[in-house]
C-alpha cells in the first residue's frame, strides 16, 4: 500500500498507524487465512484485544523479513469483552 499524503488526511488510516503490529501478526500466525484476509482470525482477534501486555515472538521458522521485529507485545485497540470480538 503506498503511503497516503499526509497533508491531505485528517487522521492516517489504521493500516498506516499500526503497519508494524499487521506485518507482525502476518508472519506470527501461520494458519489457514478465509479468503481474502491477510490475517488469520486468531491474529485479528489479537490485533484488536492486544496481546495483555505479553511480548509475542515469531516462530523459529518464522524469521524477521524487512521491518518486521522479531518479538512484539500487540496494544489494545478495543476495551471491552473479548467475546463480542
Amino acid at each position: 500500500m503506498a503511503a497516503p499524503d499526509p497533508t491531505t488526511l485528517q487522521a492516517p488510516p489504521p493500516e498506516v498507524v499500526h503497519a508494524t503490529e499487521l506485518a507482525f501478526l502476518a508472519a506470527w500466525d501461520g494458519g489457514a487465512r478465509p479468503p481474502g484476509w491477510a490475517l488469520t482470525p486468531r491474529a485479528v482477534v489479537t490485533f484488536v484485544c492486544g496481546s495483555k501486555g505479553e511480548t509475542l515472538r515469531l516462530p523459529k521458522a518464522g524469521k524477521p523479513t524487512g521491518d518486521v521485529p522479531a518479538s512484539l507485545a500487540v496494544t489494545e485497540k478495543f476495551v471491552g469483552d473479548r467475546a463480542l470480538v
